[in-house]
């Protein structure tokens, strides 16, 4: 399995962690420019040689959830917009993609899908990125930001839930025995 795993924002994490290797790739990349077409054809410019050079055949995006009264227009369409492109990419490679809820691979990463209720709203968002990327330190990961970390998180998830043998590994239980 090669398996890239895209935290899909206006910086984008990923993660590339081929099967045969024990520690996943990472970064996050940033496309400057104001015209929402413009940024989308800079996307798959990027994302289309990206996908051809590692050889992916599984390709794993965050599913869209809006934040009611935090996500803009302009941010909606340029998630949609992605969504659709990576899609389109996949079926013309013949990749299998997944969406995977933000809550589903934190439950599994870092053990909750949202931050205490004792931690102050406008705060939340910053402690669950926080614990992601202590994770990945944890696991030995150098997320160069919370996007790759996110980005690393999912591709962790998606690989446990493909690879049984990795699965078992990172459980609880197999953490607890290393």
């Amino acid at each position: 399995m090669r398996l890239l795993a895209l935290d899909i924002a206006a910086t984008t994490g990923f993660a590339f962690w081929p099967s045969e290797r024990p520690m996943p790739e990472c970064g996050s990349h940033k496309i400057r420019c104001d015209y929402l077409g413009e940024r989308a054809a800079k996307f798959v410019d990027w994302l289309a040689p990206l996908i051809a050079a590692k050889e992916i055949d599984v390709l794993a995006i965050e599913a869209i959830v809006p934040m009611r009264g935090a996500t803009s227009l302009d941010a909606l369409e340029w998630l949609y917009g992605c969504s659709w492109r990576v899609k389109e990419l996949c079926w013309r490679r013949n990749i299998q993609l997944l969406r995977v809820g933000v809550g589903q691979w934190r439950s599994f990463f870092i053990g909750r899908a949202h931050a205490p209720r004792e931690i102050e709203k406008p705060k939340r968002r910053k402690w669950l990125k926080d614990a992601v990327k202590e994770k990945c330190r944890e696991r030995g990961w150098s997320p160069c930001d919370d996007n790759a970390a996110d980005a690393l998180g999912l591709a962790d998830y998606v690989r446990a839930k493909l690879d049984p043998d990795y699965g078992a590994a990172t459980t609880p239980l197999m953490e607890s025995a290393a």
